[in-house]
């Protein structure tokens, strides 16, 4: 049985994971370059390679916010977030 410590931690890792996961929301939609523009080209292609990096990143988070979740389904009251 986990310590209400320990559970108090994890609380707080979800909640760190979703800020973190709202921000990289935040970044991933975020108004990309215009692509008009010919030598906007490179913005926009490296715009795409970002946005796909903080897509990754998100899913990560939100895979191993939902495993900590599950693991500790038992003793981890998500409503005393």
């Amino acid at each position: 049985m986990k310590t209400r410590q320990n559970l108090q931690e994890l609380k707080v890792q979800i909640e760190e994971m979703d800020r973190e996961i709202f921000e990289l929301q935040e970044k991933i939609e975020k108004h990309r370059p215009e692509v008009n523009d010919p030598f906007r080209f490179m913005d926009q292609l490296t715009w795409k390679q970002q946005r796909k990096s903080l897509k990754a990143k998100r899913t990560k988070l939100v895979k191993r916010r939902q495993e900590i979740i599950k693991a500790n389904s038992g003793q981890l009251n998500l409503f005393d977030l």
